[in-house]
C-alpha cells in the first residue's frame, strides 16, 4: 500500500500514461473460480449455470500489481 503522496502520484501517472485515464489510483479486477461442492455450503456458492463458484476480487495499479 502506498504510504506517501509521491507514491500515490506515481500510480496516478501510470494510469494517465498507460491507459489514458487521469486521476485514477486503482482499479478492481475479479475472477470467477469454479469450486467443488461440499456438504455444508448449501446454495451459498451455487450459480444458475449449475456449478459452484466463488469470486476473487483484487485492487490493482496500472500495471496489474496488487496494491
Amino acid at each position: 500500500m502506498p504510504q506517501s503522496q509521491e507514491e500515490w502520484a506515481e500510480i496516478a501517472n501510470g494510469f494517465a500514461s498507460k491507459w489514458n485515464c487521469p486521476h485514477y489510483i486503482s482499479t478492481m479486477d475479479c475472477k470467477y473460480v469454479q469450486i467443488l461442492e461440499t456438504e455444508n455450503n448449501c446454495s451459498m456458492y451455487y450459480i444458475y449455470k449449475g456449478t459452484f463458484n466463488t469470486v476473487l476480487f483484487t485492487v490493482v495499479d496500472a500495471h496489474y500489481y496488487v496494491i
